[in-house]
């Protein structure tokens, strides 16, 4: 975290309410695909994170936060 960790948090809180949370319930109950639609909403959770986290490290904003 170094002093950086709002970002993180903000991204974390939001994709698992927005995106992780009501798209398992869509694949999982809705599209009757139970446990693997689960794990499938956990997958495109996972890519979103990491291309949110990774977009925010090669950007190098982190670089400047004093601690």
């Amino acid at each position: 975290g170094a002093g950086n960790t709002q970002y993180v948090m903000a991204v974390q809180a939001t994709l698992h309410f927005l995106c992780l949370v009501p798209l398992a319930w869509v694949l999982g109950v809705v599209f009757e695909l139970g446990i693997p639609g689960a794990f499938g909403a956990v997958l495109v959770y996972a890519v979103l994170s990491s291309a949110l986290l990774i977009r925010k490290f090669y950007l190098g904003e982190w670089k400047e936060i004093r601690i």
